[in-house]
């Protein structure tokens, strides 16, 4: 995949997963940070911003 494609579905799945998140469909969310844990992992302060999530909904 070119690079700017590769970019452009990155920014497409934090697209989703913000919504998912802004809509807390909480399990949507968890299902699609797992599979697309690479994406999240170069995004800054998202670690620490997840873990808070996990808090939340524990």
């Amino acid at each position: 995949m070119h690079n700017n494609q590769q970019m452009e579905e990155q920014f497409k799945t934090l697209i989703v997963l913000s919504h998912y998140l802004e809509t807390a469909r909480l399990r949507q969310f968890w299902e699609e940070a797992a599979k697309n844990r690479h994406t999240l992992e170069v995004v800054p302060g998202t670690k620490s911003k997840v873990v808070f999530l996990y808090s939340l909904a524990s």
